[in-house]
């Protein structure tokens, strides 16, 4: 490790401590304020609570970080200490000082800020945009195994609760129940539900219900993982509780994730295994739905409808898409199912699909855990694999490559703002291509390899044809990346992996910074 790159990372996070405690004094010290600016001032305080936190865990375990890490979040800390230089002046211009301190604005100043109240505003909004750059890339760490990193996480629980910082203990809680699943310690904890719901309902376009939940008076989520005829029904019960006691420790503001309650089994009683006879169990997880969003939508349906979005706010959209995919990898999982049916997007205060979660985990698995080599034939989930995924024998194990190259399907869709799966017939689900993808090639060819190579590169046709007049050559080239990760030969794309040679750490690093350092750079 070059010991200037870890030079180079203190001094980024010395500046960043330092104009973000200047920030701060600026914000408490301006207590009698209205109360349109008390709001966003003590929202800038919170953040840089969490911000300090991360940075001073990173500073502690520096020396022990990889060197593209750091390199990494060198360039990221370095945006940072622009953006509080930038929030410092800001503030600076709407108070004055004296030789005593802080002083109440004049009724001058008070007018200045009225006019100045909305570059208060963007402010705020610029430092959570870096923020949410920022915290996928931090969780990261977690995929270390390092008794430095272990030893500093136990350090923030021996902190009065005061100081202890809540991203941080759910981030170490997170490593902690993949780590014990993944070395077979997990000894349970996991909730088993009685059936309580009623009002159930299927989200159209999607796997998905919802349901009235008699135990807590409020409307859930429910997303089923169906027992393989031909699976251990044993093992699949243990994978089912193993996926429910990470997703019951995720923070759903930030993971892109839904808390799990628990899950309802039925039948409850079911035994067997291969060859049993009797009808293999279903799982129902039980998802809670946070209080500062509504209406839930599949992100199919939302393509289907073609209701006109802002493009920045459909730019919000992928981004946060693109962070859901680092964070369920860093927790040890691969989606492995990641299409518009999977995606749920809800309303929230800022936007009508401001907040988008994963689900589909009927196909969720530990990134080091069992896969088992088979597939399906269905047009409409083969679209959102990798050629070497499809078919009813896929000829890779499942790794995390192929969930990027489903999450570039999803960003080129999200980019036209298009559907390329519709169903016509709600009743039946049969699913049918759209007009976008008029050419494409499957009614041609008959060789199923080649036929899914030419799906492929439709799609990267599709994406350099008509995203750049759209939403912009940034954006399209992000797509491109995704599409080609998994390219044979192709050197010249640091995200590539043909041979499956790289680490797990170094994959998520270099997708944070192709893939989520690119699109989060980009601005409407």
């Amino acid at each position: 490790m070059e010991i200037g790159t870890v030079i180079g990372l203190l001094q980024f996070s010395d500046q960043c401590i330092k104009y973000g405690t200047k920030l701060v004094k600026r914000c408490k010290t301006y207590r009698h304020a209205q109360e349109e600016a008390k709001e966003l001032l003590t929202t800038i305080e919170l953040n840089w609570l969490k911000t300090d936190a991360q940075i001073a865990f990173l500073r502690s375990i520096a020396d022990n970080l990889d060197e593209k890490y750091l390199a990494m979040q060198c360039h990221i800390l370095s945006e940072l200490e622009g953006k509080l230089k930038t929030a410092s002046l800001t503030l600076d211009q709407l108070i004055r000082s004296k030789e005593q301190g802080i002083v109440l604005m004049s009724t001058c100043k008070k007018i200045v800020f009225a006019f100045k109240k909305d570059s208060l505003q963007v402010i705020v909004e610029d430092l959570e945009k870096w923020q949410a750059r920022f915290d996928p890339c931090w969780m990261l760490i977690m995929r270390l195994e390092s008794r430095f990193v272990d030893d500093q996480l136990f350090r923030e629980t021996q902190k009065p609760a005061a100081a202890q910082s809540q991203f941080i203990l759910t981030a170490g809680g997170i490593r902690d129940a993949a780590r014990a699943i993944l070395t077979n310690e997990y000894s349970g904890g996991m909730t088993w539900l009685e059936t309580s719901l009623s009002s159930v309902t299927r989200l159209p376009s999607s796997h998905v219900l919802q349901a009235w939940d008699s135990r807590s008076s409020r409307l859930v989520l429910l997303d089923q993982m169906r027992c393989m005829p031909f699976a251990d029904v044993e093992q699949t019960t243990k994978d089912a509780q193993k996926l429910a006691y990470i997703l019951q420790k995720v923070d759903s503001k930030t993971f892109g994730l839904l808390n799990c309650q628990g899950i309802i089994r039925e039948p409850k009683n079911a035994q067997g295994g291969y060859g049993a006879s009797q009808t293999p169990p279903n799982f129902n997880f039980v998802f809670s739905i946070p209080d500062n969003v509504q209406n839930p939508r599949s992100l199919r349906y939302l393509l289907q409808e073609a209701a006109p979005h802002p493009l920045n706010k459909r730019l919000d959209l992928a981004k946060k898409l693109a962070n859901s995919v680092l964070y369920i990898h860093t927790a040890r999982f691969v989606h492995k199912n990641l299409r518009p049916e999977t995606i749920i997007v809800f309303e929230d205060s800022k936007s009508v699909i401001g907040s988008p979660y994963l689900f589909g985990f009927q196909m969720f698995r530990p990134v080091d855990g069992q896969t088992y080599m088979i597939g399906d034939g269905n047009w409409e989930q083969n679209l959102y694999r990798h050629p070497s995924r499809q078919g009813i024998q896929p000829e890779d194990r499942y790794r995390m490559h192929h969930d990027i190259y489903s999450l570039g399907v999803v960003l080129l869709e999200v980019g036209l703002w298009s559907t390329f799966v519709e169903y016509p017939e709600a009743c039946t689900g049969i699913a049918v291509p759209s007009n976008c993808l008029a050419e494409l090639p499957a009614g041609v060819e008959k060789d199923p390899r080649r036929r899914a190579f030419k799906n492929k590169q439709m799609l990267e046709e599709l994406a350099e044809q008509n995203l750049p007049r759209i939403i912009g050559q940034q954006y399209t080239d992000v797509v491109l990346l995704c599409l080609r990760c998994l390219n044979e030969g192709d050197e010249a794309d640091l995200l590539s992996d043909y041979n499956g040679h790289r680490g797990e750490f170094d994959i998520g690093t270099q997708f944070a910074y192709s893939v989520l350092d690119r699109i989060h750079s980009i601005s409407l």
